[in-house]
């Protein structure tokens, strides 16, 4: 048989191009560059691309509840070239950073991080509101 034919009797099949190169030993491009050709003659069948999932629009009024803990920080105040390898990144008004030591939570500190990050389960929730 021929190696075209039965790349092309296999893609029919079903197979993906990545498995008709492993069992034809060739590599995924020739067996596309194959399928491609006999589907212009219509001797290959076209797949229907698997549905896509809805993407979520950007919707400009939509609103996330945080729940921000109301803890006073003390901040140090560093300017950037003050800043340590931990320190937090929280840059202030004034262009000075909280500088309090992050203590393995990242670039912030414990209360900044609260403000910064949104736990996927309320992520979700948010993403559902629309």
């Amino acid at each position: 048989m021929d190696y075209k034919a039965h790349i092309i009797e296999l893609w029919n099949k079903g197979f993906t191009a990545g498995e008709i190169a492993i069992e034809c030993d060739f590599t995924r491009s020739k067996v596309m560059g194959i399928v491609n050709r006999a589907k212009q003659k219509g001797l290959a069948v076209s797949k229907q691309p698997a549905p896509k999932a809805k993407k979520e629009t950007y919707n400009p009024q939509r609103t996330f509840d945080f729940d921000f803990i109301d803890v006073p920080i003390t901040p140090n105040h560093k300017t950037l070239l003050q800043l340590r390898m931990f320190d937090c990144r929280w840059i202030y008004d004034d262009g000075l950073y909280c500088g309090i030591p992050s203590e393995g939570t990242g670039s912030w500190c414990k209360e900044h991080h609260k403000i910064v990050f949104i736990p996927n389960s309320k992520r979700k929730l948010n993403a559902t509101a629309v």
